[in-house]
C-alpha cells in the first residue's frame, strides 16, 4: 500500500516539476502565467499613447507666457515698436514679428500677471 502512495507521489511531483519548468521557460521569454479571471502582470502595465498635441500645447502655453511677461515688463507701446522694427527685417525676422504680435490672449495674460506681480503700467 505504501509503495503505491510513493509511486503516485513521485508521478505527481514529476508532473508538478514539469509545469514549473514550463512556467520558468515562459517567464524567461518575457511571458507570464495568469489564471483566467485574475489580474495578472498585464493589468499593471500602462501603455501610454504618445500624443503630438500635448507637447504642442505646452510649447504654445510657454510661448504665450513669455510674450505676456515681455509685454508686462516693457509696456504696450515699446513692445509694439519692437515688433514693428522686427517686421522690417528679413523673412525669419518677419516671421518672428508675426509670432510676437500682441494677440488678445497675450494682452489679457499680461494684465493678469501685472495684477499678480503689482508692476506699474
Amino acid at each position: 500500500m505504501f509503495e503505491w502512495v510513493i509511486v503516485m507521489a513521485n508521478v505527481q511531483m514529476k508532473e508538478f516539476r514539469g509545469r514549473l519548468r514550463r512556467i520558468d521557460k515562459i517567464r524567461r521569454k518575457g511571458g507570464a502565467f495568469e489564471a483566467t479571471g485574475t489580474l495578472g502582470s498585464r493589468a499593471y502595465v500602462v501603455r501610454e499613447r504618445r500624443s503630438f498635441f500635448r507637447p504642442l500645447l505646452i510649447t504654445i502655453a510657454i510661448g504665450l507666457c513669455l510674450k505676456a511677461a515681455l509685454l508686462m515688463q516693457i509696456g504696450t507701446e515699446d513692445y509694439q515698436d519692437r515688433v514693428d522694427r522686427l517686421a522690417q527685417g528679413d523673412r525669419v525676422e518677419a516671421f518672428g514679428a508675426f509670432l510676437m504680435q500682441a494677440d488678445p490672449a497675450t494682452v489679457w495674460l499680461s494684465e493678469k500677471m501685472r495684477e499678480v506681480f503689482k508692476t506699474p503700467v
